[in-house]
């Protein structure tokens, strides 16, 4: 027997420990279940195991350091269940590994250093689970890496600049964590990346200018990440954001997102040269000056729908009435400064939104 497919079949209690003697299995899919209980060790034994895939089940207890043995293993997919305690460092081991997804369960401690030696890896996903300390420099070596999320874990310390040597990353989540520090401006070197996901972390640091070098960006969210200083002009270059993703999606939200942060200055008009982008949320900071006439006419003639510029006190202008009537989602604080549609020039207070 080369496969096993059961998957989609409610199967229910554990795994047999006797799939140990089906020693010739090459392909083990046992996903879509409602299998309960530990990865049997005996798992260990198929040693001409390719592709493993466990997910969306309910098993339990820690991930077996006998997946260590199976050393021709070039897919690995664990996410979606209960399983708790550290990531083995046997893992390292399958040093054919192409995919690994341990995303979506319990898993603590820290991301093994040995990690490093998996140079094939192409996707590495361990979001949402309980993971803590530093991402380890020895990361840099996974130079075949295409997507990476390590999105909502408990990670800590910088962001290591060793990211920007993963020159073949399309997708970067380290959303959701608890990183300090700024932005590496050697980021700026993924020219291929498509999805950047830094939001929700302790930074403290300004939105460094290269990122304005990553022109393949599709969605760049750095909402409530403590970014202060202006917004640069090289934001303006990033022309594909907002353009749909050959990628499956991974979230609702296509565009730009600097929301919930300390920016101030002004608006940067090159923003209106972002003629693909959907969705812009600048809401929550500390932006001034008049709100410039190119952001308008992306309304008008873009594809812009979505428009946030509410707790922004600073921010001044008049909206014309043709933005008003626009049928789009416009929200933005009456103030004695800014006014236009439900808003009063002489200044009533409120908010106001354009439909």
């Amino acid at each position: 027997m080369l496969d096993l497919q059961l998957h989609f079949n409610q199967l229910s209690s554990s795994i047999p420990t006797e799939l140990g003697l089906l020693t010739k299995l090459s392909v083990l899919s046992l996903y879509e279940n409602d299998l309960t209980g530990s990865i049997p060790t005996e798992i260990g034994l198929l040693a001409g195991m390719l592709d493993m895939h466990l997910y969306t089940n309910q098993l339990s207890s820690s991930i077996p350091t006998e997946l260590g043995l199976l050393t021709k293993l070039s897919v690995l997919s664990l996410y979606e269940n209960d399983l708790t305690g550290s990531i083995p460092t046997q893992i390292a081991l399958l040093t054919d590994m192409e995919d690994m997804w341990l995303n979506t369960n319990q898993l603590s401690s820290t991301i093994p250093t040995e990690f490093g030696l998996l140079t094939k890896l192409s996707v590495l996903f361990l979001y949402e689970n309980d993971l803590t300390s530093s991402i380890p420099t020895q990361i840099a070596l996974l130079t075949n890496a295409e997507k990476m999320q390590l999105d909502f874990n408990q990670l800590s310390s910088t962001i290591p600049t060793e990211l920007g040597l993963l020159t073949k990353l399309s997708r970067l989540c380290l959303d959701g964590n608890a990183f300090s520090g700024g932005i590496p401006t050697e980021m700026g070197s993924l020219g291929l990346l498509r999805d950047l996901f830094l939001g929700w972390n302790l930074l403290d640091s300004t939105l460094p200018s290269e990122l304005g070098r990553l022109t393949s960006l599709f969605r760049l969210v750095l909402s409530d990440c403590g970014l202060s200083g202006t917004i640069p002009t090289e934001v303006g270059l990033l022309a594909k954001l907002g353009m749909p993703s050959t990628d499956a999606p991974f979230t609702p939200f296509v565009g730009l997102r600097l929301d919930a942060n300390l920016l101030d200055g002004s608006v940067p008009s090159e923003i209106g040269l972002l003629t693909s982008l959907p969705a812009l949320c600048l809401q929550g900071n500390q932006l001034s000056g008049v709100i410039p006439q190119e952001l308008f006419a992306l309304a008008e003639g873009g594809l812009l729908a979505d428009l946030n510029l509410t707790g922004n006190p600073l921010l001044s202008g008049f909206v014309p009435e043709n933005v008003c009537l626009l049928d789009m989602i416009f929200d933005f604080d009456c103030t004695p400064t800014l006014c236009g549609c439900a808003c009063d020039c002489a200044g009533t207070l409120g908010n106001g939104t354009g439909k």
